[in-house]
């Protein structure tokens, strides 16, 4: 099985981003003092690493001896439409889902989630997970970005302290306080040629405190639009009163270059450290 990696690296100017990334954002929260329950030894053959969750559910549901979904949910209290939803890949496996399911099943769910082998986020790599549970990996719940409130409320710290929703990534060592993620709406950074680049749907994950250098990814505030736009991050040297002139650049060419004048027309909200992607 091959290794899933999920940083990506911030490509040069110019250059497209590599769409090898990554994990989905569906990822179990695992702490220090958690022992996951590992699957026996006797499971760890070839067919337990199939390429999707939904296919390992369905794998460790048969081999704890339930011949259909209805009769692992039966069996467990769980909703047979959602469990169902799960196994048949129609709706991701939620972290809590994943919890739920390996206590039932006596799995773990690291691997239910990513198979046997995965590096997180800060370099570490994870092997056998069918076996030993991931408990000396840090994870982290980060807030998503409410776009509407922070153009209104005009300040990240504020709009993200009000959160609702969230999501919980492999912890990075030097992520901080204004870490946010927000998933990508369009196809503008979607090179449409090679379907290289950032698709709708896919989670992109930003410090609002790493200022950005040029080739870098960004999401900006346009002030002239009331919109937030996700793009790659130019200088345009100054303009006549001596402002810095900040072009944002689309990966897709159907797209407009915008042009803001950094702290009057627009700002930078957050510079991209990591890019999730469900399959």
């Amino acid at each position: 099985m091959g290794v899933t990696v999920c940083r990506i690296p911030i490509p040069p100017l110019g250059v497209m981003p590599s769409s090898v990334c990554c994990m989905e954002d569906t990822i179990p929260y695992v702490s220090q003092n958690v022992n996951a329950c590992s699957i026996d030894d006797g499971d760890t053959t070839p067919d337990m690493d199939r390429t999707t969750p939904a296919e390992r559910l369905k794998t460790i549901r048969e081999r704890r001896g339930f011949a259909s979904a209805a009769a692992a949910s039966a069996a467990h209290g769980w909703a047979e439409s959602t469990y169902r939803s799960h196994e048949n890949g129609t709706k991701a496996i939620t972290v809590d889902a994943a919890w739920k399911y390996c206590s039932g099943f006596r799995a773990n769910p690291g691997w239910l989630l990513f198979g046997s082998n995965y590096v997180t986020t800060s370099g570490k790599e994870v092997l056998d997970a069918a076996n030993y549970p991931p408990t000396d990996i840090a994870w982290r719940r980060i807030p998503v970005l409410n776009v509407k409130m922070l153009l209104r409320d005009k300040n990240l710290q504020s709009t993200l302290n009000q959160s609702t929703e969230f999501v919980i990534i492999p912890g990075e060592e030097h992520a901080g306080p204004l870490t946010f993620a927000h998933r990508v709406v369009d196809d503008s950074m979607l090179n449409p040629s090679t379907n290289d680049g950032f698709r709708p749907g896919d989670m992109v994950i930003f410090d609002g405190e790493r200022k950005p250098t040029p080739g870098d990814y960004v999401l900006a505030s346009l002030k002239t639009e009331d919109a937030c736009a996700f793009r790659q991050y130019r200088l345009g040297g100054k303009d006549e009163n001596g402002d810095e002139v900040v072009i944002l650049v689309p990966i897709n060419p159907n797209y407009p270059m915008e042009r803001i004048i950094n702290g009057k027309t627009g700002g930078i909200v957050g510079r991209l450290v990591c890019h999730h992607r469900r399959y």
